[in-house]
């Protein structure tokens, strides 16, 4: 496999995490309301996972072309519909 499509791969993973690690912050601030710690703590695992989203796309970055992960920032969308489906309800 070259390594635009694995580029490609690790950005979509990195997208994909930043995405739904958002959906989770506000998950995590909605259930502050009805139990402070429970918030606190989804809050906070995905405020991490959003950091986290940063060093994948780096490494994205780091064997493709900016322009090509640069362009990916939308498919991220996709994972978070799913998880939203699912998850959010």
């Amino acid at each position: 496999m070259s390594l635009t499509i694995i580029s490609l791969l690790i950005a979509f993973a990195g997208y994909s995490v930043q995405n739904i690690s958002q959906a989770s912050q506000n998950i995590g601030f909605l259930k502050m309301k009805e139990n402070r710690k429970m918030g606190i703590i989804i809050w906070g695992t995905a405020t991490i996972g959003t950091g986290l989203s940063t060093l994948i796309l780096l490494a994205a970055v780091s064997l493709g072309q900016v322009s090509l992960v640069g362009a990916m920032a939308g498919t991220g969308l996709v994972s978070m519909s799913v998880y939203s489906r699912f998850v959010m309800k």
